[in-house]
């Protein structure tokens, strides 16, 4: 190290320590030259203990060593992040600081420009840089210096700096940093539903969060957009709370339109609870006020999707169509939004609605564009909308989408596209922090499922898994628990796992006690009579079989897991009626056929093979079956 006695290994240190940077090398081997010898390696041993050390270190030489006007902007700036020339004209008053930063950069000062191109082409670079940022721990140092030395100077730095600062998000942080709390909770309001589109539910809600009571309760609109944050986060209690504050502000000050927003957020928390009657009645309030069609699209959607799990289908038919043509006509981010978290799987099977909504979705998906260019990643001071086309940004609206298309490609027999949308989801609810925890629910599962299809039990056990871990976290977890069991219980039956099955159904009975509801009594009726056909007892499973579609008209939310006409022509098949086999799965077919879901019967996997074999050999449907045969290997 520039001619000095330091082993290899220490020199690898410093050179992670200092992050390559040059110049804190050569400051570095400046004091290590002062030193004796023996010295030195217990030295780089204290530094390499703490990063935060190296660098303060570093930090204190590089400040000593500049002019005092130099050191005054180092300070004064560190502040901003990232640096560009008008800001920092706006926080120190001196009109040269592009040249100011741009020798910085030159001089290797613990800055980065971010504007720059890598490489050997940034130092070929002539066109001036606009963008900078000081290397993080540096920044940090610089901060804890001004308000050691210059404390008086603070509010007043921040102040200069939120009123020259264009982004929104930016400038909260710095009218919070400065004192000016009504300034900071009016852009709140003004961003708000922004940045919750964007899924920065936690920086929204630090930012009302540090907001004195007295602030935030002149601001009635924060209590809303707090409490939206809770419910997307998965924390009904203290979504309501948030929301009764809201509602009680808003009918304090005769805001009709807050009103109307409050009660439909409510609506959504009494869904999520199962308070069916509750939501209703929140609804049918937030209907009477003039609203934005966000807010309308939120209220058709909770009381269509309690109109959809009571059975009613024609009502859930009509509010979601409704809904779905608000959203083409208004163009409004924030009702597609309302409309994509209420759009699960479950609305695909309304008459009609599955090629509806998989031309809405696919159109929605065609106008986001690449997912791998849509969300520019701010810092955390950032918000607002991002540049770009113009439904950019959206990642829970992408989630939503790649949750129910994923459900479609499956019903539709594309198992690969079903993998790859259900895999797309699952990676952006892990981008999204695991918030809206009833996105990507299912996504999962059909993963798991179309895995399990094409024969590869390992990979659906790994989806299975994640799924189970998922559900055991939500609000409806007995209910959603027992969905979630069937798969499981279906992919072990594949897999000849008899004890496996049993266990899963012990599951689904102890999850029954007491109050079963008609779509949980169905799953668990077909996984007995899995258990039954496993252990040769056919007429059992035809029983339990039998019992299953009475019950279908009552839980017609079943038919996403399953068909059990197809496992009772299995188990005809088993007993060796193979003309009532055929015969029953002859109409499976030819319903499969004329609505266009192969999935209905291709999530069967080798259960459907035996049946899809006896049909092709018998010349029922032939072509069909063979094309569904090739899909299952």
């Amino acid at each position: 190290l520039l001619g000095l006695e330091v082993a290899r290994e220490d020199v690898a240190t410093l050179q992670a320590q200092t992050e390559g940077w040059a110049a804190g090398l050569s400051l570095l081997a400046n004091s290590l030259e002062r030193m004796p010898p023996g010295e030195r390696a217990p030295f780089i041993a204290q530094l390499a203990r703490t990063h935060q050390e190296t660098f303060d270190y570093l930090s204190d030489e590089v400040l000593r060593r500049q002019p005092p006007d130099l050191q005054l902007f180092l300070l004064q700036t560190s502040i901003l992040q990232p640096l560009t020339a008008e800001q920092c004209t706006a926080v120190t008053g001196l009109p040269n600081t592009a040249q100011i930063l741009e020798d910085l950069y030159r001089r290797n000062v613990f800055i980065l420009a971010l504007d720059s191109e890598a490489g050997a082409n940034d130092a070929a670079q002539t066109s001036p840089r606009r963008l900078y940022r000081y290397h993080a721990l540096f920044a940090d140092f610089l901060r804890h210096r001004l308000i050691r030395d210059l404390p008086q100077q603070v509010p007043e730095l921040h102040r200069r700096a939120a009123r020259a600062e264009k982004i929104p998000g930016r400038a909260i942080y710095h009218f919070a940093a400065s004192g000016m709390w009504d300034e900071a909770a009016e852009l709140m309001n003004a961003i708000g539903l922004e940045t919750m589109r964007q899924g920065r539910l936690d920086l929204l809600s630090g930012w009302i969060y540090q907001l004195p009571d007295a602030t935030r309760l002149a601001h009635p609109r924060l209590a809303y957009l707090r409490g939206r944050c809770a419910v997307q986060k998965g924390e009904p209690a203290a979504a309501a709370r948030w929301l009764d504050e809201a509602l009680a502000q808003a009918e304090a000050g005769g805001s009709e339109a807050l009103q109307g927003a409050a009660l439909a957020a409510l609506g959504s928390v009494a869904f999520v609870q199962l308070r069916f009657a509750q939501t209703l009645e929140y609804v049918s309030r937030a209907l009477s006020y003039p609203v934005a069609p966000y807010v309308r699209v939120q209220a058709l959607m909770a009381r269509a999707s309690v109109a959809l799990f009571s059975g009613q289908w024609d009502p859930a038919a009509a509010d979601l169509e409704e809904a779905l043509q608000l959203v083409e006509r208004a163009e409004d981010k924030e009702a597609l939004l309302a409309l994509m978290l209420f759009l699960g799987q479950e609305f695909t099977l309304l008459p009609g609605k599955l090629a509806r909504i998989e031309a809405f979705c696919t159109r929605v998906q065609e106008a986001l564009g690449d997912p791998s260019a849509a969300d520019g990643e701010g810092g955390d001071h950032e918000g607002g909308d991002h540049k770009g086309a113009p439904l950019q940004g959206l990642r829970p609206v992408r989630l939503g989408l790649a949750d129910v298309l994923a459900f479609i490609h499956l019903r539709r027999g594309r198992l690969g596209e079903a993998i790859a949308a259900g895999e797309r989801a699952i990676l952006l609810k892990e981008q999204l922090g695991g918030y809206y925890p009833f996105l990507g629910l299912n996504a999962a599962i059909t993963v798991a499922t179309a895995q399990a299809a094409r024969g590869n039990n390992e990979a659906a056990g790994r989806y299975l898994a994640l799924m189970e871990t998922a559900v055991s976290a939500l609000p409806l977890n007995r209910h959603t628990v027992a969905n979630g069991l069937f798969p499981q219980a279906r992919t072990g039956w594949l897999q000849g796992d008899d004890e496996g099955v049993r266990a899963v159904h012990a599951q689904m009975c102890a999850l029954g006690a007491g109050e079963e509801s008609p779509q949980a009594r169905v799953l668990r009726l077909v996984v007995e009579s899995f258990m039954h056909i496993a252990g040769g007892a056919h007429e059992k499973a035809l029983e339990r079989l039998g019992q299953a579609e009475t019950l279908a008209d009552a839980a017609p939310l079943a038919a996403i897991y399953v068909c059990p006409p197809i496992i009772r022509a299995y188990a005809l098949q088993c007993m060796g009626d193979r003309e009532a086999a055929l015969e029953l799965f002859a109409s499976v077919l030819a319903s499969c056929a004329e609505e266009g879901t192969p999935g209905v019967i291709l999530q069967e996997g080798q259960t459907a093979v035996a049946l899809l074999e006896l049909a092709f050999d018998a010349g029922i449907h032939a072509d069909y079956a063979g094309q569904l045969l090739a899909q299952l290997g």
